[in-house]
C-alpha cells in the first residue's frame, strides 16, 4: 500500500495546470440518481419489491440519456422499487452502463441501490438520501508526474487530480448538486481497489473492503476499510473535511498486520521486512489543499515476534516494541518518542527526531519519498551477546545524529555518542548502516574514547569461539589500566565475524607477562587491533625484581598474530634497561633461568643493561613455554664483575650479552685484575649451572698482568706483552681456572739460572693451566720457546709471596740440557734457587755468553744423570751444588766417569777471570780408564785442574797423578822392547811400573784430548809423552822419551834435558790403534845428550788449532 499522506514535492500541481473539467462521470452517476428518484415516484404507495416494466426502464434509459446533454449515453438492464424496513423508498438499479461521449471508455455498475429522502419526497422532490454500490472495483494511479487518477476497472477516470485533498475535493463538488444535497451517505461495498504507483511500478490490490461517505452540513468523512493482500486483515482509513476548513483530517488504524507484508508495500516501510510478527499503528494527522501534511502523530507497535540480524546471526525475540510519534510540518520534523524495544538479547527505551531533508539535495527515492535527517536519544541499553562474551553489558545513554537516504537504504551516522553504564566513560563515532534489499545488513563504525578500564574493554572479548583464548589470557594476566584515546574502526555483518581496527593508549596497567615473571607495571603504553592482530607496545613500565629493584621495559611490546587461533601464541617482545644485578635476576625468572645455566652470581656484579629479549607465550592454559623461541640480545655498560677470583675483579666497559634457545654467549673487552681481555662466553643453553661458566677470547700478557692475578714470578722472568687466548672456568662449588694459550710474540721470557733468554721477537708456545684461588696456582703449563722445551707446575706463596715452587717435569733447553727442575722461591727480590733433579747436560753444546747479565745468581742444586763433556767423556750421577756470579759458576759437584770411577769436581774462577774446573779423584787409574784415556795405570790420586776457554767446548789445564802404576799395555811392551829394557818388562809384567808423579797439561775438545809436555817418573823409569788421544777414533799420536834407571839419570838429565827425561834417553813415536799401536823408535837418541834431543823432535799434533 503506498502512503498517500506523503508527497512529492516536485510534482505539486497549481491550480492553473488543473483549470480543465475532471467530473465528467460525477455529471452521468448524479443523472444516474436523478434517474432513480424519478423512478421512484410511480411505486411511492408500494410496500415490498416491485420491477419496473420493460418500457418504464426504456424510457427511463433515455431521459438518462438526455441528461446527460450530450456528453454520453446510457445504458439500464433493470429497475427495481421497494421500501425499506424503515419505510424509506429504494431504487434499485441494475446492469447500468455509462459510456462518456469523447471517449471509449465506460463505466458497468453491477448493482446500485439508492435510499429517497422522505422530507424531499414531502415536498414533491425526489431526492437520494444514501447511494450503495456493490462489487465495485476502482483503480488509483499516480503517473510519472505526479498526477493522481481515480477509475472503474472498466472504465475511463473518473477524476484527475494532483493529490488527495484535490481528490476529495472533486467528490465533495458532487455534493453541491441540489439533486444531491439530501445524500448523507454513499457506501461501496465488496469494494477491490487497485493502487497502481508509475513511479514505483508497482501495483497493489486491496479487495473485501468498503468505502462508506458519509455528509453533513458542516463535514464530509470518508472511511476505507481494507483487506491487505493474502492475510484477511488490513487497515482501516478515514479522510475528514469540515465546511470553510481547507484542512483534510486523516486517521489510519492498523491492527496485527504482518510486518513482511507492509514491508512490501512501499521502501518507506522496507526497513519492516527483517521482523517477523504482527504490526499495530495509529495515526492521525492533516493535508492540507496542496496535499502537503499539516500536523500528524500516531503509534507504532510490534507485536511478539522475530528481529532477524541476517547472515547466521540467531533472530532478535522481540516481546514489546513501541513508539509515539508526531510530525510538525512547519519544521518538516518528525518526532518519535516513548520509544521501547523489549528482546532477549537487546533492550533500549529512548527518544528521537527526524527532518525531511530539501528535495534538491536528498537524493529521494523514486516515487517522492525524501531522505530524513535524524538525531536520536537512547538510554538503558541493555545487550547481551549471547555465549560468546562474558555476559550482558548496559549503556547509560545513546545519541546519534544520522541521515536516513531513502534510495540506498542507508543509514549514514554523522555523530555518535554513547555513555557507559558502569564506567560513566564516554564514546562519540560516526558510521553507517546499510539494509540493502535481499542482503544481510551491514554496519560500520568509527569511534573514539577515553578514560575506559581495560577491564571493561575485556567485557566485550568473546569468551567462546575463535579468539577465546587470546581473551583468557588477557583476562587473567592484564589487570588495572585505563585506555585513553581509543579509535576504533568496527565492519560487520551479522551471522559473520567483525572486522575490527582499533589504536589506544593504555596507563596505569599491570600485566604479567609469564607465569613467574615479575608484574610488568606499565605506566603508558599503546595499543593495535587490526583484524586478527593485537599488538601493545610500552612507553614507560617497569618489573619490580624482588629484594633487587626495578627493571625498565619502556620499548616492550606484546603481539598476538591471529587472535582467531584457538590456543594460539603470543609473541612477546621485552627490552629492558637497568643495573645488571636486577636484569640478571630478572632472566632468572623461569622459564629462562638464565643463572641456572650460567655461573654469574648477581651479588657481586654491577653496572648497567640494555636488553631486548623475545619469546613465544602460548595462550591455552596449561601449554609450556617454547625455549626454542628465545632469544636475547644484551648490552652490558661498566660491568664490575667482585670477585671473580679471590681478590681479583674482572671489569669491561661495554659487553654483548646474547641468547638462543641453544647458546649463551657474552662477548666484549675488558680486564681480569688489569689485565686486558677480549671476553667471549659461549655455553650450550640446556648445560646445567653446576657445569659452571666457560669464558674465552684474548688477554693481553705482562708481568704485571700476571702479578695482578697472583702469578708473581721473578724479576726478569717476564717482560714485554703479548697476546695469548685464555678460557676462564668458573665453578660453583671450585676455584676459578684459566688456561692460556699463546705465541708469545712480544713477550721476552728468561731463567737465568738457566742461562736461557728468549727475546720478544722470538716465536714460542705457551699452553697454562692456572688455578685462581685464594692462592693462585698453575697447575700444568707447557712452554716452548727459543730452544727451551720445559713442562711442569708452579705454586706459589699466600698473601702475593711471589714464587713458592716450579717443578719442571721435563726440561729441554737447546741441545745441551733435558730433565726435570725445580726452582723455589726464595721471597721478593732474591733469585729463585733451581734444581736440576735429572737428565742430561751437555757441555760440548754449551752456548757462549751469560743470558741472564753478571748478577749474582742463587745455587743450582745438581742431580743429573749425565754430564756429556765430549763426545766421548761423560759425567754420570752428577751431585752437587752450583752458583754463578759474575758469569763464572762455583760450588762442588760428585759425579762419574762414564758410569765409572768417582771424581769430584769444583767449579771457580781462575786467575785469568775464566771458568774453571777442578777434577779430583782417588783412584786415577779407574778415571783414565773410564775415560777411554789410559787403561794401564792403575792407582795414583788425580788432580784436574782446567779452564773453559772462550770456546766453551775447549777446556785446558793440567793434570797430576801421584803414585800411579803402569801395566803391561801394548804400546808400552812394544816401546819397551824396543829399547829392550827386559827388566822393566818384567817388572811391568808382575805389578806394574810404579811412578811417583804422572803430570801433563791437556786441552780437552770436541776432537778428543791433547797433552802437552807430559810426564811420568819413577824410580826406575821416566817418560815424557806430548800428543793427541782421540778415543771416538780409537786414534793416538804420541812421543817423547823413555829414560831408564830414571833415579840415577834424572839428576844429571835435570840439567841438559826436559823435566822427566834423564841424561840418557830413547825417542819414540806411538801412533795408531791404542790396542796395537805402530812403535818408532830412534837408538842414536841414546848417544844424545838430553840437551841435543830436541833435534830428532818433531812437533806433536794439537786438536785445539
Amino acid at each position: 500500500m503506498s502512503d498517500p499522506t506523503v508527497p512529492d514535492p516536485e510534482t505539486q500541481h497549481t491550480p492553473a495546470q488543473d483549470s480543465r473539467p475532471r467530473s465528467g462521470l460525477v455529471v452521468l452517476m448524479a443523472a444516474a440518481l436523478l434517474l432513480a428518484g424519478i423512478g421512484g415516484l410511480a411505486a411511492f404507495a408500494l410496500r415490498g419489491s416491485v420491477a419496473v416494466p420493460e418500457p418504464l426502464v426504456q424510457r427511463a434509459q433515455a431521459v438518462l440519456s438526455r441528461a446527460l446533454d450530450g456528453r454520453g449515453d446510457a445504458d439500464l438492464g433493470g429497475i427495481e422499487l421497494y421500501l425499506t424496513e424503515e419505510g424509506r423508498p429504494r431504487v434499485s438499479l441494475t446492469g447500468l452502463t455509462l459510456r462518456a461521449a469523447d471517449s471509449v471508455d465506460s463505466v458497468t455498475l453491477p448493482r446500485l441501490d439508492v435510499v429517497l429522502a422522505r422530507r424531499a419526497l414531502l415536498r414533491g422532490e425526489v431526492r437520494p438520501e444514501s447511494v450503495r454500490l456493490e462489487g465495485a472495483r476502482l483503480r488509483l494511479s499516480r503517473d510519472a508526474d505526479g498526477l493522481l487518477s481515480l477509475a472503474f476497472q472498466s472504465g475511463g477516470a473518473l477524476t484527475r487530480v494532483p493529490s488527495l485533498p484535490a481528490l476529495i475535493a472533486e467528490i465533495e463538488a458532487v455534493f453541491d448538486i441540489p439533486a444531491l444535497q439530501d445524500l448523507r451517505r454513499v457506501t461501496l461495498s465488496d469494494l477491490t481497489l487497485d493502487l497502481a504507483d508509475s513511479r514505483l511500478r508497482q501495483v497493489v490490490t486491496l479487495s473485501g473492503g468498503e468505502a462508506v461517505l458519509d455528509v453533513s452540513e458542516t463535514a464530509l468523512s470518508l472511511a476505507l476499510a481494507l483487506d491487505l493482500p493474502g492475510i484477511g486483515t488490513g487497515a482501516s482509513l478515514r479522510f475528514t473535511t469540515r465546511k470553510g476548513d481547507p484542512e483534510t483530517r486523516v486517521s489510519l488504524r492498523m491492527d496485527a498486520v504482518p510486518a513482511q507484508v507492509l514491508a512490501r508495500q512501499s521502501p518507506v516501510l522496507a526497513p519492516l521486512g527483517v521482523f517477523a510478527g504482527p504490526v499495530s499503528a495509529r495515526f492521525a494527522g492533516g493535508l492540507r489543499p496542496d496535499g502537503r501534511l499539516s500536523a500528524l502523530e500516531g503509534q507504532l507497535a510490534l507485536g511478539v515476534g522475530a528481529l532477524a540480524l541476517g547472515g547466521k546471526a540467531a533472530p532478535l525475540a522481540v516481546s514489546e516494541a513501541t513508539a509515539t510519534w508526531r510530525y510538525a510540518p512547519d519544521q518538516r520534523r518528525m518526532f518519535i518518542e516513548d520509544i521501547v524495544l523489549d528482546t532477549d538479547r537487546l533492550r533500549l527505551t529512548g527518544s528521537a527526531h527526524g527532518d525531511i531533508a530539501d528535495g534538491a539535495a536528498s537524493g529521494s527515492a523514486p516515487g517522492g519519498f525524501p531522505d530524513l535527517l535524524l538525531h536520536a536519544d537512547l538510554s538503558e541499553i541493555w545487550v547481551d551477546p549471547g555465549a560468546r562474551l562474558p555476559g550482558p553489558t548496559t549503556l547509560a545513554r545513546v545519541m546519534l545524529d544520522a541521515r536516513w537516504r531513502t534510495a540506498a537504504r542507508r543509514l549514514e551516522i554523522g555523530q555518535l555518542y554513547a555513555e557507559d553504564a558502569v564506567t560513566e566513560a564516554r564514546l562519540h563515532g560516526a558510521g553507517r548502516l546499510e539494509l540493502p534489499a535481499g542482503a544481510p545488513p551491514f554496519l560500520q563504525l568509527e569511534v573514539q574514547t577515553t578514560g575506559l578500564p581495560s577491564a571493561r574493554v575485556l567485557d566485550f572479548w568473546p569468551v567462546s569461539g575463535r579468539g577465546e583464548k587470546a581473551g583468557a589470557w588477557l583476562r587473567e594476566n592484564l589487570t588495572g589500566g585505563i585506555l585513553d584515546n581509543v579509535t576504533a574502526t568496527l565492519m560487520a555483518t551479522p551471522g559473520e565475524r567483525p572486522k575490527l581496527a582499533a589504536s589506544f593508549d593504555l596507563r596505569d596497567a599491570a600485566a604479567r607477562v609469564l607465569p613467574q615473571f615479575p608484574t610488568l607495571m606499565a605506566g603508558s603504553a599503546h595499543g593495535t587491533l587490526f583484524e586478527h592482530e593485537f599488538n601493545i607496545r610500552v612507553s614507560e613500565g617497569e618489573m619490580v625484581v624482588p629484594d633487587r629493584g626495578p627493571v625498565d621495559l619502556a620499548g616492550s611490546s606484546f603481539q598476538i598474530l591471529d587472535t582467531r587461533i584457538r590456543g594460539g601464541d603470543a609473541r612477546l617482545h621485552l627490552s629492558a634497561r637497568g643495573a645488571v644485578p636486577t636484569a640478571l635476576a630478572l632472566l632468572d625468572s623461569p622459564p629462562i633461568s638464565l643463572l641456572d645455566r650460567v655461573a654469574l652470581p648477581p651479588d657481586r656484579l654491577s653496572g648497567t643493561v640494555a636488553a631486548r629479549a623475545g619469546l613465544t607465550v602460548p595462550l591455552r592454559k596449561g601449554r609450556k613455554v617454547d625455549l626454542d623461541t628465545l632469544w636475547v640480545d644484551a648490552s652490558l655498560s661498566d660491568l664490575r664483575f667482585a670477585e671473580v677470583a679471590p681478590g681479583r675483579d674482572f671489569a669491561a666497559p661495554d659487553l654483548d650479552l646474547t641468547i638462543t634457545d641453544r647458546t649463551v654467549t657474552l662477548a666484549g673487552t675488558g680486564a681480569l685484575q688489569d689485565v686486558p681481555l677480549e671476553v667471549v662466553l659461549a655455553r650450550a643453553f640446556d648445560t646445567p649451572a653446576g657445569d659452571g661458566t666457560e669464558i674465552s677470547g684474548t688477554a693481553q700478557l705482562t708481568a704485571q698482568g700476571l702479578a695482578a692475578l697472583g702469578v708473581v714470578l721473578p724479576e726478569g722472568t717476564v717482560s714485554g706483552q703479548g697476546a695469548v687466548d685464555y678460557r676462564l672456568r668458573l665453578r660453583p662449588d671450585a676455584p676459578p681456572r684459566l688456561e692460556l694459550t699463546g705465541d708469545l710474540a712480544g713477550l721476552g721470557l728468561s731463567i737465568p739460572a738457566l742461562n736461557w733468554r728468549k727475546p720478544a721477537s722470538a716465536p714460542g708456545t705457551l699452553i697454562a693451566s692456572l688455578r685462581l684461588g685464594p692462592v693462585p696456582a698453575v697447575d700444568a703449563f707447557r712452554l716452548s720457546a727459543a730452544g727451551l722445551e720445559a713442562e711442569g707446575r708452579i705454586t706459589l706463596r699466600e698473601g702475593g709471596g711471589g714464587l713458592d715452587r716450579m717443578e719442571l717435569d721435563r726440561l729441554s733447553v737447546g741441545d745441551w740440557l733435558t730433565g726435570q727442575a725445580v726452582l723455589t722461591g726464595q721471597g721478593p727480590g732474591v733469585a729463585p734457587t733451581v734444581a736440576l733433579t735429572g737428565g742430561r747436560l751437555d757441555l760440548r753444546n754449551l752456548p757462549r755468553g751469560d743470558a741472564g747479565g753478571d748478577g749474582a745468581r742463587a745455587p743450582l742444586q745438581i742431580a743429573l744423570d749425565t754430564v756429556q763433556v765430549t763426545d766421548d767423556l761423560r759425567l754420570t750421577g752428577v751431585r752437587g751444588a752450583v752458583g754463578r756470579s759474575g758469569g763464572v759458576i762455583g760450588g762442588t759437584l760428585a759425579a762419574q766417569v762414564n758410569g765409572g770411577a768417582p771424581v769430584s769436581l769444583t767449579l771457580a774462577r781462575a786467575a785469568s777471570g775464566r771458568q774453571a774446573v777442578q777434577v779430583q779423584a782417588s783412584d786415577a787409574g779407574a778415571v783414565l780408564r773410564d775415560a777411554g784415556v789410559l787403561r794401564t795405570l792403575r792407582g795414583g790420586t788425580l788432580d784436574m785442574r782446567l779452564e773453559v776457554l772462550d770456546d766453551p767446548r775447549i777446556l785446558e789445564g793440567q793434570v797430576r797423578i801421584t803414585d800411579g802404576n803402569i801395566v803391561e799395555t801394548p804400546g808400552a811392551v812394544q816401546l819397551l822392547s824396543a829399547i829392550s829394557i827386559v827388566g822393566l818388562l818384567d817388572q811391568m809384567a808382575d805389578g806394574g811400573i810404579a811412578f811417583s808423579e804422572i803430570a801433563t797439561g791437556l786441552a780437552i775438545s770436541p776432537g778428543g784430548i791433547t797433552l802437552r809436555e807430559g810426564r811420568a817418573t819413577g824410580p826406575s823409569l821416566g817418560i815424557t809423552f806430548e800428543g793427541v788421544v782421540m778415543p771416538a777414533r780409537d786414534r793416538i799420536d804420541l812421543q817423547g822419551v823413555v829414560s831408564p834407571f830414571y833415579a840415577l839419570n834424572a839428576l844429571p838429565g835435570s840439567l841438559f834435558a826436559r823435566r822427566g827425561e834423564g841424561l840418557v834417553g830413547v825417542s819414540y813415536r806411538l801412533a795408531g790403534s791404542p790396542s796395537a799401536p805402530q812403535v818408532q823408535v830412534n837408538p842414536l837418541s841414546l848417544l844424545t845428550p838430553g840437551l841435543f834431543r830436541d833435534l830428532f823432535r818433531r812437533d806433536p799434533p794439537d786438536l785445539t788449532q
